[in-house]
């Protein structure tokens, strides 16, 4: 079976090929963009806030007046801003199904003859290092004569 009967019977079962154009790595999965570590941009937000709100109220607690009962308002705004980030979601409760994604790698013969390549000419240099280095000669050091 040529490439393209391949690709069209992986396509024809549901999978899906992803490659760029040209030879390269594959892109990433579509599924997973905007993530990191696999949290999302609203706990980071959530944690921005509160962590400005905590060292503002460590800061407005050293003052002296009205404005160290300001921290009181604070607090509740960002209770308030938590709040409506929580219970209006941008986003559905249910990620939408992904489709399966099938990597195909191109290049995988020319990856194992680079591999064996650069394993040569390290094993190559181990040996040079050895030679010059470790196995250098001491030389005697000439006597002086009066």
């Amino acid at each position: 079976m040529g490439v393209c009967g391949r690709k069209a019977a992986l396509e024809h079962r549901g999978h899906l090929i992803v490659r760029r154009a040209g030879r390269g790595p594959p892109l990433p999965p579509r599924g997973m963009a905007g993530t990191v570590l696999g949290v999302g941009a609203g706990v980071f937000i959530l944690a921005l806030l509160w962590v400005s709100v905590l060292l503002l109220c460590v800061l407005l607690s050293r003052a002296s007046g009205a404005a160290r009962f300001s921290v009181i308002f604070l607090f509740f705004g960002a209770v308030i801003i938590t709040s409506v980030l929580l219970l209006f979601p941008r986003a559905g409760e249910f990620p939408a199904p992904e489709v399966e994604v099938k990597i195909v790698d191109d290049f995988f013969i020319g990856r194992y003859v680079l591999l064996a390549f650069l394993s040569a000419i390290f094993l190559g240099s181990l040996f040079l290092v050895l030679i010059h280095h470790v196995l250098e000669p001491i030389y005697a050091k000439p006597l002086r004569s009066y």
